[in-house]
C-alpha cells in the first residue's frame, strides 16, 4: 500500500536532508500532501486544473507577527492572490524532533495559526503534520555538525550531506559530540 508520504520520503532520502525545520523540508511535504489530494480526488483536481482553486507555498497571514502558513489552497482574488476568505484547507508542518522541552510551543503556533484562520472563515479546515521524534538518541547536525563546517561550507556539502539520510552509521562515531541522549519518559 502506497501513501502521501512515500515520495516526500524518497525525495528527502535523495535530497540528504538534515534540518527537519527547514522551509524547503516543508515544502517538500506540504507539495507531496497537495499531490495526493489531486491523485485521490477528481473534483478537487478538476478545479484546480480548470484555475478555480490556486495552491500557494510559504503565504504570509495578517495579524500576528506576519505568520507564513505553510500551504493554503482555495480561490484567488482578483489580483491571484489568496483569498482568506475563499479557503478550502491549509496545510501547517511542525516538528517536535530534538527539543522536547518546545513540544508544547508547535502546538501553540498550530492553534494560533487555526484561531487566524477562523477569523477569516469559520469553516476552514487545517490539516496538520506533527513530526514527533522518539528516539532515544539523535545526532543533531544542526547545531553540533554544521557550525563546525561554517568555515568550510563546500566541505559540509561534499562529505556531510550526502551521508545523512544514507543509513551510514559511521557518523555515529564520527560525530559522538553531537549526540543528544533522552531519556525515556513516556512523555511526548
Amino acid at each position: 500500500m502506497t501513501t502521501p508520504f512515500d515520495d516526500v520520503m524518497q525525495q528527502i532520502k535523495v535530497r540528504g536532508f538534515h534540518n527537519h525545520r527547514l522551509e524547503d523540508h516543508s515544502d517538500v511535504l506540504s507539495r507531496g500532501i497537495l499531490h495526493d489530494i489531486q491523485e485521490r480526488c477528481a473534483p478537487f483536481s478538476a478545479d484546480l486544473a480548470a484555475g478555480q482553486i490556486a495552491s500557494w507555498l510559504n503565504v504570509r497571514t495578517p495579524g500576528r507577527r506576519g505568520r507564513k502558513i505553510d500551504l493554503l489552497v482555495g480561490e484567488p482574488d482578483d489580483s491571484g492572490e489568496p483569498d482568506l476568505e475563499k479557503l478550502r484547507f491549509c496545510v501547517e508542518n511542525k516538528s517536535v524532533v530534538t527539543a522536547h522541552r518546545n513540544r508544547t510551543n508547535r502546538f501553540d503556533d498550530l492553534e494560533l495559526v487555526l484561531e487566524l484562520l477562523h477569523h477569516a472563515k469559520a469553516e476552514a479546515v487545517l490539516v496538520a503534520t506533527v513530526i514527533v521524534g522518539v528516539a532515544e538518541r539523535v545526532l543533531n547536525v544542526p547545531e553540533g555538525i554544521k557550525p563546525r563546517f561554517k568555515k568550510r561550507p563546500n566541505e559540509f556539502a561534499a562529505q556531510v550531506v550526502p551521508r545523512l539520510s544514507s543509513g551510514d552509521q559511521y557518523l555515529w562515531e564520527e560525530f559522538d559530540f553531537a549526540i543528544r541522549a533522552y531519556p525515556k519518559t513516556g512523555v511526548i
